[in-house]
């Protein structure tokens, strides 16, 4: 049997026994499931992505070299799932009807699997919500997350969106895992700044009092009292009986606690200190990154949220990078001229590699503080994580050979270091959806299909990634 630590122990309790005596007080109170163990999604957007000329890796005797621009992440190959021909060009020229189909629809297919709605000829949203939204709803439901504001961490970098403000979307209220749709979703609210993201995860446990766990532990405000403080708010809508049910488990629960005192405490994890309050529209973009991966790292350490999505900049972005000290490309007559990676993709594709090199460099930052590199006070979480990391296009505006790569093995479901080829044909889709089927499975979501509800497009996951 898994031994758990003594505040998974306590937490996992406190809402176990919290909920269950009173659920029978709603008749919509889904019933009481249990917790999943714990583990991570991040999903990270790359906008644009590369040009046909800049290779993501190639194929050799002893595996596969990384190309330019993705280098950095050689050190993560142990971590790494690299997948090549990762395609879904032709599927989108078959299905979708709408416009600027080599940025809009395919990066709304990256982590939906499906082609976005389309109305007068016009795109305009996705259609299915993406897997992020699918976790996060199944995990409400099932009171692995308690609280609706932490669901889901959701970053938006610096840079234009072209046609719409996120590439991940939301599971409508009432969603039932594996439910498909035929019209819009409602686009992920995405936070650009860190402080609000800090406040958005840690903003109760600032009023609390305390910089870490054992200073809460120790001054009574521990792990107990998060959920607690979360589910006080319902004791108003409970009858009598209610409130003295809760007031009884909450009792045993503090005399549990007590009577395990004298165990020895885990290492403890400090709440990082609340960001300064940067403007993300003219600050360097690499100090604004490194803000977000403190605050990452310490909400997926500390479970305030289990989901997190990121978007290196929107669609089509003119993202621009100041530090790399690129000049002015194009004619000067129209938006696709700049210094940023969009305009470099139109008129100076051999450079690509540039920025692609600097969004891979983002990554493996973020993968160093899961990984506990740096410190001998910090566990590896990437094992518990599954970061996923995908692209607009591979070849220049077409989503062939779409860079795509996922790290960390996902608490021991996936299988890393290994190199996977998919098929850029049409033929092959049902390996990307198949992919996206594979991570919700990996977290714990019991899901048999993801994305377009076409027999063609599913053939469950892709049993390559799992152990």
């Amino acid at each position: 049997m898994k031994k758990w630590k003594r505040r998974d122990f306590l937490r996992n309790s406190v809402l176990a026994g919290m909920l269950a005596p009173v659920a029978g007080y709603w008749l919509d109170m889904p019933e009481a499931k249990a917790l999943t163990e714990k583990r991570h999604m991040v999903l990270v957007f790359l906008p644009n992505g590369k040009c046909r000329e800049n290779v993501y890796l190639e194929r050799t005797a002893g595996g596969f070299d990384l190309g330019p621009g993705f280098a950095p992440y050689e050190r993560y190959r142990e971590d790494m799932i690299a997948i090549e021909e990762y395609a879904f060009h032709d599927f989108v020229s078959e299905h979708y009807t709408g416009d600027h189909a080599g940025h809009f629809a395919s990066a709304l297919t990256m982590f939906s699997g499906d082609i976005p709605f389309v109305r007068s000829d016009i795109g305009t949203a996705a259609i299915q919500p993406t897997i992020d939204q699918i976790v996060a709803a199944d995990y409400l439901d099932r009171g692995v997350i308690t609280n609706p504001l932490r669901k889901s961490l959701a970053i938006k970098m610096r840079g234009s969106s072209f046609k719409a403000p996120s590439v991940f979307y939301q599971a409508p209220p009432g969603y039932t895992v594996g439910a498909t749709y035929t019209d819009e979703r409602v686009p992920v609210t995405l936070t650009e700044s860190p402080r609000d993201g800090f406040r958005q995860m840690f903003g109760d446990l600032a009023a609390m009092g305390g910089t870490d766990i054992d200073q809460l532990w120790a001054q009574g405000g521990s792990i107990l009292d998060v959920p607690g403080r979360e589910l006080e708010a319902l004791r108003d809508q409970l009858p009598a009986a209610g409130h003295h049910i809760l007031d009884q488990h909450l009792t045993g629960l503090r005399e549990l606690e007590i009577g395990l005192a004298e165990s020895p405490l885990d290492p403890s994890f400090p709440v990082p200190e609340e960001p300064p309050d940067l403007d993300t529209r003219t600050e360097a973009p690499e100090r604004v990154w490194s803000e977000w991966v403190r605050v990452i790292d310490a909400a997926l350490r500390l479970d305030r949220t289990r989901i997190v999505s990121v978007q290196l900049g929107g669609i089509a972005s003119r993202f621009q990078i100041p530090s790399l000290g690129l000049g002015y490309v194009g004619d000067g007559t129209g938006s696709n001229s700049g210094t940023d990676h969009h305009s470099y993709t139109h008129h100076q594709a051999a450079d690509v590699d540039l920025f692609m090199e600097w969004y891979s460099l983002r990554v493996t930052e973020l993968l160093d503080e899961l990984k506990g590199i740096g410190t001998t006070a910090k566990a590896d979480i990437l094992y518990d994580s599954a970061v996923m990391v995908g692209a607009e296009f591979g070849w220049n505006h077409r989503a062939y050979d779409v860079p795509v790569s996922i790290f960390g093995q996902c608490g021991g479901a996936l299988r890393t270091n290994q190199l996977l080829t998919y098929g850029n044909d049409i033929s092959s889709f049902h390996k990307h959806t198949g992919t996206l089927t594979a991570l919700v499975q990996a977290m714990g979501t019991d899901l048999d299909a993801v994305g377009r509800p076409v027999a063609a497009y599913q053939q469950g996951p892709v049993r390559e990634l799992l152990v």
